[in-house]
Protein backbone atom coordinates (compact mmCIF):
# COMPACT_ATOMS: atom_id res chain seq x y z
CA UNK A 1 0.00 0.00 0.00
CA UNK A 2 1.44 3.40 -0.90
CA UNK A 3 2.31 5.66 1.99
CA UNK A 4 -0.29 8.25 3.00
CA UNK A 5 2.54 10.46 4.24
CA UNK A 6 4.66 12.58 1.97
CA UNK A 7 7.37 15.06 2.79
CA UNK A 8 7.07 18.56 1.39
CA UNK A 9 9.89 21.03 0.88
CA UNK A 10 9.31 24.68 1.74
CA UNK A 11 11.56 27.73 1.46
CA UNK A 12 13.03 27.19 4.92
CA UNK A 13 13.83 23.59 3.97
CA UNK A 14 13.22 22.46 7.54
CA UNK A 15 9.47 22.03 7.35
CA UNK A 16 7.83 18.80 6.40
CA UNK A 17 4.21 17.77 6.36
CA UNK A 18 2.13 14.70 5.99
CA UNK A 19 -0.98 14.39 3.92
CA UNK A 20 -3.56 11.82 4.81
CA UNK A 21 -6.51 10.85 2.67
CA UNK A 22 -9.45 9.78 4.77
CA UNK A 23 -13.14 9.15 4.49
CA UNK A 24 -14.80 9.86 7.85
CA UNK A 25 -17.20 7.76 9.81
CA UNK A 26 -19.88 10.31 9.03
CA UNK A 27 -19.86 8.93 5.46
CA UNK A 28 -21.97 5.82 5.86
CA UNK A 29 -20.49 3.02 3.86
CA UNK A 30 -22.64 0.43 2.05
CA UNK A 31 -22.99 -3.02 3.47
CA UNK A 32 -25.06 -5.87 1.98
CA UNK A 33 -27.86 -7.16 4.19
CA UNK A 34 -27.68 -10.81 5.11
CA UNK A 35 -30.52 -13.31 5.33
CA UNK A 36 -29.75 -13.74 9.05
CA UNK A 37 -31.13 -10.35 10.07
CA UNK A 38 -34.43 -10.61 8.19
CA UNK A 39 -34.06 -7.69 5.79
CA UNK A 40 -34.39 -7.69 2.01
CA UNK A 41 -31.43 -6.44 0.02
CA UNK A 42 -31.73 -2.94 -1.45
CA UNK A 43 -31.91 -2.48 -5.20
CA UNK A 44 -31.02 0.54 -7.29
CA UNK A 45 -33.69 2.99 -8.41
CA UNK A 46 -36.57 4.15 -6.24
CA UNK A 47 -36.36 3.29 -2.52
CA UNK A 48 -37.42 -0.21 -1.55
CA UNK A 49 -39.51 -0.25 1.60
CA UNK A 50 -38.15 -2.92 3.96
CA UNK A 51 -39.96 -4.04 7.09
CA UNK A 52 -37.76 -4.28 10.17
CA UNK A 53 -37.47 -7.08 12.66
CA UNK A 54 -37.80 -6.49 16.40
CA UNK A 55 -34.96 -4.88 18.36
CA UNK A 56 -34.68 -6.05 21.97
CA UNK A 57 -34.40 -3.23 24.54
CA UNK A 58 -32.93 -3.54 28.03
CA UNK A 59 -33.20 -0.96 30.83
CA UNK A 60 -29.76 -0.61 32.44
CA UNK A 61 -27.64 1.66 34.61
CA UNK A 62 -24.58 2.97 32.78
CA UNK A 63 -22.31 3.04 35.81
CA UNK A 64 -18.89 2.84 34.16
CA UNK A 65 -15.97 4.95 35.39
CA UNK A 66 -16.09 8.59 34.37
CA UNK A 67 -12.73 9.69 32.99
CA UNK A 68 -13.77 13.33 32.75
CA UNK A 69 -11.77 14.10 29.61
CA UNK A 70 -14.87 15.19 27.73
CA UNK A 71 -16.19 17.34 30.57
CA UNK A 72 -12.86 19.18 30.90
CA UNK A 73 -13.32 20.31 27.30
CA UNK A 74 -16.64 21.96 28.23
CA UNK A 75 -14.92 23.86 31.05
CA UNK A 76 -12.89 25.78 28.48
CA UNK A 77 -15.79 26.76 26.19
CA UNK A 78 -17.85 29.83 27.13
CA UNK A 79 -21.63 29.54 26.99
CA UNK A 80 -22.49 30.44 23.38
CA UNK A 81 -24.57 33.53 22.76
CA UNK A 82 -26.40 31.81 19.90
CA UNK A 83 -29.45 29.63 20.58
CA UNK A 84 -28.27 27.08 18.01
CA UNK A 85 -24.91 25.33 18.14
CA UNK A 86 -22.95 22.31 16.95
CA UNK A 87 -20.40 20.79 19.36
CA UNK A 88 -17.93 18.02 18.51
CA UNK A 89 -16.00 16.25 21.31
CA UNK A 90 -13.39 13.57 20.53
CA UNK A 91 -11.50 11.39 23.01
CA UNK A 92 -8.44 10.19 21.12
CA UNK A 93 -7.08 8.43 24.18
CA UNK A 94 -10.22 6.30 24.21
CA UNK A 95 -9.89 5.60 20.48
CA UNK A 96 -6.32 4.43 21.05
CA UNK A 97 -7.56 2.11 23.81
CA UNK A 98 -10.37 0.74 21.63
CA UNK A 99 -8.01 0.08 18.73
CA UNK A 100 -5.14 -1.06 20.99
CA UNK A 101 -2.58 1.15 19.29
CA UNK A 102 0.43 2.94 20.72
CA UNK A 103 1.43 6.53 20.15
CA UNK A 104 4.50 6.83 17.88
CA UNK A 105 7.70 8.02 19.51
CA UNK A 106 9.66 11.17 18.68
CA UNK A 107 11.94 9.04 16.50
CA UNK A 108 9.09 7.38 14.59
CA UNK A 109 9.72 6.73 10.92
CA UNK A 110 7.41 7.86 8.14
CA UNK A 111 6.13 4.29 7.84
CA UNK A 112 5.34 4.16 11.57
CA UNK A 113 3.46 7.48 11.36
CA UNK A 114 1.53 6.17 8.36
CA UNK A 115 0.58 3.02 10.26
CA UNK A 116 -0.48 5.07 13.28
CA UNK A 117 -2.77 7.34 11.29
CA UNK A 118 -4.31 4.44 9.41
CA UNK A 119 -4.88 2.54 12.65
CA UNK A 120 -6.40 5.57 14.39
CA UNK A 121 -8.51 6.91 11.55
CA UNK A 122 -9.04 4.10 9.05
CA UNK A 123 -12.57 2.95 8.34
CA UNK A 124 -13.67 -0.37 9.79
CA UNK A 125 -16.87 -2.36 10.11
CA UNK A 126 -15.89 -3.69 13.51
CA UNK A 127 -14.46 -0.60 15.23
CA UNK A 128 -15.61 3.02 15.63
CA UNK A 129 -13.80 5.87 13.91
CA UNK A 130 -13.36 9.52 14.92
CA UNK A 131 -16.30 11.69 13.86
CA UNK A 132 -17.17 15.36 13.72
CA UNK A 133 -14.79 18.29 13.45
CA UNK A 134 -11.28 18.58 14.83
CA UNK A 135 -9.25 21.71 15.63
CA UNK A 136 -7.13 23.13 12.83
CA UNK A 137 -3.82 22.61 14.63
CA UNK A 138 -4.38 18.86 14.91
CA UNK A 139 -4.06 18.82 11.12
CA UNK A 140 -6.53 15.91 11.07
CA UNK A 141 -10.01 16.04 9.59
CA UNK A 142 -11.62 12.60 9.24
CA UNK A 143 -14.66 13.88 7.32
CA UNK A 144 -12.89 14.24 4.03
CA UNK A 145 -9.60 14.35 2.20
CA UNK A 146 -7.45 16.25 4.64
CA UNK A 147 -3.99 17.23 5.78
CA UNK A 148 -2.03 16.20 8.86
CA UNK A 149 1.04 18.29 9.54
CA UNK A 150 4.03 17.45 11.68
CA UNK A 151 3.95 20.51 13.92
CA UNK A 152 6.47 19.45 16.54
CA UNK A 153 9.25 21.64 15.05
CA UNK A 154 6.98 24.68 15.47
CA UNK A 155 4.69 24.05 18.46
CA UNK A 156 6.22 21.05 20.19
CA UNK A 157 3.18 18.86 19.56
CA UNK A 158 1.23 17.33 16.69
CA UNK A 159 -1.36 14.61 16.05
CA UNK A 160 0.67 12.11 18.10
CA UNK A 161 0.22 14.14 21.28
CA UNK A 162 -3.55 14.66 21.22
CA UNK A 163 -5.66 13.09 23.97
CA UNK A 164 -8.95 14.93 23.38
CA UNK A 165 -10.38 17.74 21.27
CA UNK A 166 -13.42 20.00 21.20
CA UNK A 167 -14.89 22.23 18.50
CA UNK A 168 -17.91 24.51 18.91
CA UNK A 169 -19.71 26.10 15.97
CA UNK A 170 -22.42 28.72 16.49
CA UNK A 171 -23.12 29.16 12.78
CA UNK A 172 -26.72 28.31 11.75
CA UNK A 173 -25.22 25.68 9.42
CA UNK A 174 -22.59 24.45 11.85
CA UNK A 175 -19.93 25.19 9.24
CA UNK A 176 -17.48 27.26 11.29
CA UNK A 177 -15.01 26.30 14.01
CA UNK A 178 -15.51 29.23 16.39
CA UNK A 179 -13.94 27.69 19.52
CA UNK A 180 -11.28 24.98 19.24
CA UNK A 181 -9.52 23.01 21.98
CA UNK A 182 -6.73 20.44 22.04
CA UNK A 183 -5.77 18.57 25.24
CA UNK A 184 -2.75 16.37 25.78
CA UNK A 185 0.87 16.37 27.01
CA UNK A 186 1.50 19.90 25.70
CA UNK A 187 4.27 22.14 27.05
CA UNK A 188 3.58 25.86 26.85
CA UNK A 189 7.23 26.79 27.51
CA UNK A 190 8.44 24.53 24.71
CA UNK A 191 5.82 25.91 22.32
CA UNK A 192 6.75 29.52 23.10
CA UNK A 193 10.46 28.82 22.66
CA UNK A 194 9.86 27.19 19.28
CA UNK A 195 7.57 29.96 18.06
CA UNK A 196 10.04 32.64 19.09
CA UNK A 197 12.85 30.93 17.18
CA UNK A 198 10.78 30.10 14.08
CA UNK A 199 12.20 32.22 11.26
CA UNK A 200 9.73 31.00 8.65
CA UNK A 201 6.59 31.43 10.78
CA UNK A 202 4.29 34.34 10.07
CA UNK A 203 4.76 37.12 12.65
CA UNK A 204 2.30 37.23 15.54
CA UNK A 205 1.44 39.78 18.19
CA UNK A 206 1.48 38.90 21.88
CA UNK A 207 -1.59 40.20 23.70
CA UNK A 208 -2.71 40.02 27.32
CA UNK A 209 -6.15 39.46 28.82
CA UNK A 210 -6.73 38.82 32.54
CA UNK A 211 -2.95 38.51 32.98
CA UNK A 212 -2.93 35.71 30.38
CA UNK A 213 -0.74 36.04 27.29
CA UNK A 214 -1.97 34.80 23.92
CA UNK A 215 -0.84 35.21 20.30
CA UNK A 216 -2.73 36.97 17.51
CA UNK A 217 -2.21 36.44 13.77
CA UNK A 218 -4.12 39.09 11.85
CA UNK A 219 -4.33 40.41 8.28
CA UNK A 220 -4.90 37.08 6.49
CA UNK A 221 -2.55 36.31 3.64
CA UNK A 222 -2.02 33.60 1.05
CA UNK A 223 1.57 32.71 0.24
CA UNK A 224 1.44 30.82 -3.06
CA UNK A 225 5.06 29.72 -2.68
CA UNK A 226 4.07 27.49 0.23
CA UNK A 227 2.07 24.47 -0.86
CA UNK A 228 0.13 23.33 2.22
CA UNK A 229 1.51 24.85 5.44
CA UNK A 230 -0.46 25.37 8.65
CA UNK A 231 -1.66 28.89 9.48
CA UNK A 232 1.40 29.78 11.55
CA UNK A 233 3.52 29.65 8.39
CA UNK A 234 1.47 32.24 6.59
CA UNK A 235 -1.10 30.59 4.33
CA UNK A 236 -4.50 31.37 5.84
CA UNK A 237 -7.86 32.88 4.98
CA UNK A 238 -8.81 34.14 8.44
CA UNK A 239 -7.33 35.87 11.45
CA UNK A 240 -6.70 33.49 14.31
CA UNK A 241 -5.81 33.69 17.98
CA UNK A 242 -3.90 31.09 19.96
CA UNK A 243 -3.42 30.35 23.66
CA UNK A 244 -1.05 27.54 24.67
CA UNK A 245 -0.94 26.52 28.33
CA UNK A 246 0.25 23.40 30.06
CA UNK A 247 -1.88 20.52 28.83
CA UNK A 248 -4.12 22.41 26.40
CA UNK A 249 -4.33 24.67 23.36
CA UNK A 250 -7.17 27.12 22.60
CA UNK A 251 -7.73 28.53 19.12
CA UNK A 252 -10.35 30.97 17.79
CA UNK A 253 -10.97 33.09 14.69
CA UNK A 254 -12.01 36.24 16.56
CA UNK A 255 -10.18 38.19 19.27
CA UNK A 256 -13.26 38.48 21.48
CA UNK A 257 -13.72 34.70 21.28
CA UNK A 258 -10.24 33.89 22.65
CA UNK A 259 -10.79 36.45 25.40
CA UNK A 260 -14.12 34.79 26.22
CA UNK A 261 -12.31 31.44 26.54
CA UNK A 262 -9.74 33.01 28.84
CA UNK A 263 -12.56 34.42 30.96
CA UNK A 264 -14.18 30.97 31.17
CA UNK A 265 -10.83 29.44 32.20
CA UNK A 266 -10.53 32.05 34.94
CA UNK A 267 -14.16 31.56 36.01
CA UNK A 268 -14.97 35.13 35.02
CA UNK A 269 -17.85 33.98 32.81
CA UNK A 270 -19.95 30.80 32.65
CA UNK A 271 -18.60 27.87 30.65
CA UNK A 272 -20.65 25.14 28.99
CA UNK A 273 -19.72 22.91 31.95
CA UNK A 274 -21.76 25.23 34.18
CA UNK A 275 -24.91 24.05 32.39
CA UNK A 276 -25.84 21.25 34.79
CA UNK A 277 -27.96 19.38 32.24
CA UNK A 278 -25.31 19.46 29.52
CA UNK A 279 -22.55 18.52 31.97
CA UNK A 280 -24.59 15.52 33.16
CA UNK A 281 -25.21 14.48 29.55
CA UNK A 282 -21.49 14.58 28.71
CA UNK A 283 -20.52 12.80 31.93
CA UNK A 284 -23.10 10.11 31.20
CA UNK A 285 -21.72 9.56 27.70
CA UNK A 286 -18.24 9.32 29.22
CA UNK A 287 -19.49 6.62 31.59
CA UNK A 288 -20.96 4.79 28.58
CA UNK A 289 -17.43 4.72 27.09
CA UNK A 290 -18.24 7.04 24.21
CA UNK A 291 -15.14 8.08 22.29
CA UNK A 292 -16.53 10.65 19.88
CA UNK A 293 -19.79 12.60 20.08
CA UNK A 294 -21.54 15.39 18.22
CA UNK A 295 -24.01 17.52 20.18
CA UNK A 296 -26.59 19.74 18.51
CA UNK A 297 -29.06 22.19 19.98
CA UNK A 298 -31.97 22.69 19.70
CA UNK A 299 -33.88 19.58 18.63
CA UNK A 300 -35.32 19.29 15.12
CA UNK A 301 -39.02 19.46 14.28
CA UNK A 302 -40.98 17.90 11.43
CA UNK A 303 -41.30 21.25 9.65
CA UNK A 304 -37.52 21.70 9.70
CA UNK A 305 -36.97 18.21 8.30
CA UNK A 306 -38.99 18.99 5.18
CA UNK A 307 -37.84 22.56 4.67
CA UNK A 308 -36.88 23.06 1.02
CA UNK A 309 -37.72 19.51 -0.10
CA UNK A 310 -39.71 18.79 -3.29
CA UNK A 311 -43.27 17.75 -2.55
CA UNK A 312 -42.93 14.23 -3.98
CA UNK A 313 -39.84 13.59 -1.91
CA UNK A 314 -41.53 15.06 1.16
CA UNK A 315 -44.52 12.78 0.79
CA UNK A 316 -42.36 9.66 0.69
CA UNK A 317 -40.15 10.80 3.58
CA UNK A 318 -43.22 11.82 5.58
CA UNK A 319 -44.60 8.30 5.26
CA UNK A 320 -41.25 6.80 6.32
CA UNK A 321 -40.93 9.25 9.24
CA UNK A 322 -44.43 8.91 10.65
CA UNK A 323 -44.46 5.14 11.00
CA UNK A 324 -44.01 5.66 14.75
CA UNK A 325 -44.85 8.56 17.10
CA UNK A 326 -42.38 11.45 16.99
CA UNK A 327 -40.06 11.93 19.95
CA UNK A 328 -41.10 14.15 22.82
CA UNK A 329 -39.31 17.52 22.62
CA UNK A 330 -35.67 17.71 23.75
CA UNK A 331 -33.36 20.72 23.91
CA UNK A 332 -30.11 18.87 23.16
CA UNK A 333 -29.37 15.86 20.94
CA UNK A 334 -26.09 13.93 21.19
CA UNK A 335 -25.02 11.03 19.00
CA UNK A 336 -21.67 9.33 18.76
CA UNK A 337 -19.57 6.20 18.78
CA UNK A 338 -17.79 4.14 21.39
CA UNK A 339 -16.48 0.68 22.12
CA UNK A 340 -15.94 -1.84 24.88
CA UNK A 341 -15.06 -5.52 25.22
CA UNK A 342 -18.28 -6.46 23.41
CA UNK A 343 -17.42 -4.33 20.39
CA UNK A 344 -18.39 -1.00 18.83
CA UNK A 345 -21.67 0.82 19.37
CA UNK A 346 -23.64 3.98 18.70
CA UNK A 347 -24.61 6.25 21.60
CA UNK A 348 -27.60 8.58 21.71
CA UNK A 349 -28.46 11.02 24.50
CA UNK A 350 -31.40 13.43 24.70
CA UNK A 351 -31.69 16.27 27.23
CA UNK A 352 -35.30 17.20 28.05
CA UNK A 353 -37.13 19.86 30.02
CA UNK A 354 -38.35 17.30 32.56
CA UNK A 355 -38.02 13.66 33.58
CA UNK A 356 -41.47 12.79 32.22
CA UNK A 357 -40.38 13.60 28.66
CA UNK A 358 -37.21 11.53 29.12
CA UNK A 359 -39.28 8.54 30.28
CA UNK A 360 -41.66 8.97 27.34
CA UNK A 361 -38.75 8.87 24.89
CA UNK A 362 -37.39 5.74 26.56
CA UNK A 363 -40.35 4.06 24.86
CA UNK A 364 -40.64 6.19 21.73
CA UNK A 365 -36.99 5.95 20.65
CA UNK A 366 -36.97 2.11 20.52
CA UNK A 367 -40.30 2.20 18.68
CA UNK A 368 -38.92 4.61 16.10
CA UNK A 369 -35.80 2.48 15.61
CA UNK A 370 -38.01 -0.56 15.00
CA UNK A 371 -40.48 1.09 12.63
CA UNK A 372 -39.10 4.22 10.95
CA UNK A 373 -37.41 3.96 7.54
CA UNK A 374 -34.48 5.95 6.26
CA UNK A 375 -34.74 8.07 3.12
CA UNK A 376 -33.61 5.10 1.01
CA UNK A 377 -36.51 3.01 2.30
CA UNK A 378 -34.33 0.79 4.50
CA UNK A 379 -35.14 0.42 8.21
CA UNK A 380 -33.04 2.06 10.88
CA UNK A 381 -33.36 -1.26 12.69
CA UNK A 382 -30.97 -2.96 10.27
CA UNK A 383 -28.17 -1.12 12.06
CA UNK A 384 -29.21 -2.24 15.53
CA UNK A 385 -28.94 -5.74 16.98
CA UNK A 386 -29.85 -4.73 20.53
CA UNK A 387 -30.40 -1.59 22.56
CA UNK A 388 -29.77 -0.52 26.16
CA UNK A 389 -31.48 2.54 27.63
CA UNK A 390 -31.26 4.49 30.87
CA UNK A 391 -33.23 7.48 32.10
CA UNK A 392 -31.29 9.68 34.49
CA UNK A 393 -33.36 12.65 35.56
CA UNK A 394 -34.07 14.72 32.43
CA UNK A 395 -31.70 12.70 30.21
CA UNK A 396 -32.30 9.61 28.11
CA UNK A 397 -29.18 7.60 27.31
CA UNK A 398 -29.16 4.81 24.74
CA UNK A 399 -26.46 2.44 23.53
CA UNK A 400 -27.13 0.68 20.21
CA UNK A 401 -25.13 -2.42 19.40
CA UNK A 402 -24.85 -3.43 15.73
CA UNK A 403 -25.13 -6.82 14.04
CA UNK A 404 -21.76 -8.57 14.11
CA UNK A 405 -19.34 -7.06 11.58
CA UNK A 406 -21.89 -4.49 10.35
CA UNK A 407 -21.16 -1.39 12.42
CA UNK A 408 -22.68 1.68 10.76
CA UNK A 409 -23.15 4.46 13.31
CA UNK A 410 -26.36 6.48 13.52
CA UNK A 411 -25.15 10.08 13.59
CA UNK A 412 -27.18 13.28 13.76
CA UNK A 413 -25.55 16.49 12.52
CA UNK A 414 -28.58 18.79 12.43
CA UNK A 415 -28.22 21.18 9.51
CA UNK A 416 -24.43 21.12 9.57
CA UNK A 417 -22.88 21.67 6.17
CA UNK A 418 -26.29 22.38 4.60
CA UNK A 419 -27.27 18.80 5.23
CA UNK A 420 -30.53 17.50 6.61
CA UNK A 421 -31.16 15.95 10.02
CA UNK A 422 -31.93 12.25 10.19
CA UNK A 423 -35.66 11.50 10.42
CA UNK A 424 -35.16 9.00 13.26
CA UNK A 425 -34.73 11.73 15.89
CA UNK A 426 -37.39 14.18 14.72
CA UNK A 427 -39.48 15.49 17.60
CA UNK A 428 -42.91 16.97 18.14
Amino acid sequence: MPSILRSLTFPADEWRAVVIVLVGAAVLWSCNSSADNGFREQVSGSPTVVESAGVPVERVDFDGPIEGRLLTLLEKIPVPGASQYFLSLTDFKKFREIRNIETPSDEASEEELTDYLQALLGLSHDSPDPIGWLPALTGIDPRDESEAFILRPYLGFDFRDIDSTGVLSTSPLGDTRDFQIIQGPISSSRAETLLESCAECAPSEIRVHLDTEYRAWENPRWDRDIEVPPPILGRRLNNFYLLIEEGHVLLTRENDEIEAMIEALNQQRPSMADDAGLAALVDGLDAMEAAGIVITSPGISLDQLFRGNPSTESERLMEFTMRAPLLAPSSVIATGVGGDLEGPFTVIALLHEDAEAAEENATRLPDRIRQVLREDGAPWADRVQSMEVEVSGRILFARLRPPSGQFRPILHYGFRGRGRPINLLIQE
